[in-house]
């Protein structure tokens, strides 16, 4: 009976705890839960003044929250009251324990939207409470909006709850390392992509608003997009100020040389760690074992990270290669350094050739004003046969290709040969291998429309237009200079941008530690729709307006 009874005792006891364990999960089945939590009270009014300075105040959320979540989407400003602060997290509520403010000081309490809840759903707009321990409280402001990001010429959404505004103060002369000093105030933005710095003191600040990836609330400049002001920020002369930004990458590290591989028994292929700009001669000299060889240089279309050299030597094992670079800089303009331009390995790889065939999958539909891009395996491909046999009337047409720029494409112009549409059987020949066949259906041309406008700003100044296709993301860049401007593209929404060019860089940057130089950009409004044989105008970028708003 005793061990009965001890059995029944285990069961309630575990039947209590699962219980007790549970009670925060949501029923079973039901519609996803998508409604976002929500500040319900706070134990002090928001403006509260002549506070104690040992407190302790607690806010109140409409859901469970998400404790890890909310360790990084508060923050208490200014520094000073951050660290008298102890905050302690609770199913539906934060409380945060204050101790020995001082007198006439007024506290900030800011709560972003990377707040979630248990589903997941993130704090609807960001929360702020302030309140001072004086008669008086601090009224200065800074309102703005986050237009977009660009990384490089290529317009790139960001999520909402993961921006960051950081308020430095930059009183005094002391250069300050804004990746690991804490800021003096913070905020997250809207889902507007708005933000509101409230009841801040006045001083002279430096303003960064940054993708915080790692969520740790400080920018990380190597990884993270950011913008910045120009000049730092004057709250004492000011009430109120507001501005615009865009977020851009600070890049300043200069390319190396990931890899070399040999991938063919004449190519050498050079691997760097990041994009690098499509100039030629950027390799000065290939050695094999000491013996200076000639080469050729090749880019993919896509790929600007890999330099392939078709060079005259055929490889074998244990071939001891030198590459030496030329002044080799990165998209940004950063060069390589002088002592990292030589580089030298040993040949290493299996040089046996596979049989020919395709690395991208082809099109099953496109239109005959088109043009046909065919990846291979091989290195060049203008040994490619290439012929579309119609189904309708077995007649067949060699199509002509482009000249062949780069290692394993080849390009053809569909309307050169005056394709009809209907359905085809494409035959793609290597030499005398046998040929690899492929349905193909070639619908009606698909036209082009022209985007137009006007570019207004600084006569000698140069500007990169940007067009990025809604549906396919395909993204289009022209130079241009003030004045008007068309562009024709394929049928499809577009979102347009417009940007001031620094330098010789086609990159869209910010550079905070270096020149603290800062491109202007600007945004269209609205998505602009492109139609087939039409021309959408009054697409204009006005310059002549400064960012700060």
């Amino acid at each position: 009976m005793r061990v009965i009874g001890l059995i029944v005792v285990c069961f309630i006891i575990f039947f209590i705890v699962s219980c007790a364990s549970d009670y925060k999960r949501a029923p079973h089945g039901g519609p996803e839960d998508r409604v976002s939590p929500r500040v319900i009270s706070s134990s002090i009014a928001h403006n509260s003044l002549n506070i104690p300075s040992d407190v302790t105040l607690s806010i109140n959320f409409s859901k469970f929250i998400d404790r890890n979540s909310g360790r990084n989407a508060i923050h208490i400003s200014p520094r000073s009251a951050a660290r008298r602060a102890r905050i302690l997290w609770y199913d539906r509520s934060v409380k945060i324990f204050f101790r020995d403010l001082g007198k006439d000081r007024t506290v900030v309490i800011s709560i972003g939207s990377s707040l979630k809840d248990l589903r997941g759903n993130s704090l609807l707009e960001p929360y702020t409470l302030s309140f001072s321990t004086g008669e008086s409280i601090d009224r200065k402001s800074i309102t703005g909006k986050i237009h977009g990001a660009i990384s490089k010429i290529e317009p790139v959404k960001i999520d909402h709850t993961r921006l960051r505004v950081n308020l430095y103060d930059v009183s005094s002369d002391e250069k300050i390392d804004f990746s690991r000093v804490e800021p003096e105030y913070s905020s997250g933005v809207s889902k507007n992509y708005e933000f509101t710095l409230k009841n801040l003191s006045g001083g002279v600040y430096q303003i960064i608003v940054f993708n915080d990836l790692n969520n740790d609330s400080r920018p990380q400049f190597d990884s993270e997009m950011i913008s910045h002001t120009e000049k730092p920020i004057d709250l004492v002369n000011n009430d109120s100020l507001s501005y615009g930004f865009t977020l851009g990458w600070n890049h300043d590290r200069s390319p190396v040389i990931e890899n070399v591989s040999f991938p063919g028994r004449n190519i050498v292929k050079i691997t760097f760690n990041e994009e690098i700009r499509r100039e030629s001669g950027k390799v000065d000299s290939v050695l094999i074992n000491d013996a200076a060889t000639n080469f050729t240089e090749y880019f993919t279309e896509k790929n600007t990270k890999t330099i392939y050299l078709k060079i005259g030597n055929e490889l074998k094992n244990g071939d001891r290669t030198e590459i030496f670079l030329g002044d080799i800089k990165d998209v940004f303009g950063n060069k390589i350094e002088d002592q990292l331009k030589k580089k030298s390995d040993y040949v290493t790889g299996d040089f046996k050739k596979n049989p020919f065939d395709l690395t991208k999958r082809l099109p099953q539909r496109i239109s005959f004003d088109r043009t046909l891009f065919i990846h291979t395996n091989r290195f060049i491909n203008d040994s490619l046969q290439a012929v579309l046999m119609s189904l309708a009337d077995s007649v067949y047409s060699n199509l002509i290709p482009f000249d062949a720029a780069e290692p394993f494409l080849q390009k053809y112009d569909l309307s050169e040969k005056q394709i009809l549409p209907g359905d085809y059987e494409l035959h793609l020949k290597w030499s005398e291998e046998e040929p690899v066949r492929y349905r193909l259906k070639i619908d009606e041309t698909e036209g082009s429309g022209h985007i137009s406008g006007e570019l207004t700003g600084i006569e000698n100044k140069k500007y990169i237009l940007i067009f990025k296709n809604v549906a396919n993301n395909e993204n289009f860049a022209i130079s241009s200079k003030r004045g008007p401007y068309t562009k024709e593209l394929r049928p499809g929404k577009y979102v347009c941008a417009a940007f001031e060019r620094l330098e010789d860089s086609d990159v869209f940057r910010y550079d905070i530690y270096g020149s603290r130089s800062v491109q202007n950009v600007v945004f269209f409004p609205d998505t602009v729709l492109v139609r087939r044989n039409w021309e959408s105008t009054d697409v204009d970028f006005n310059f002549n307006i400064h960012r700060e708003l």
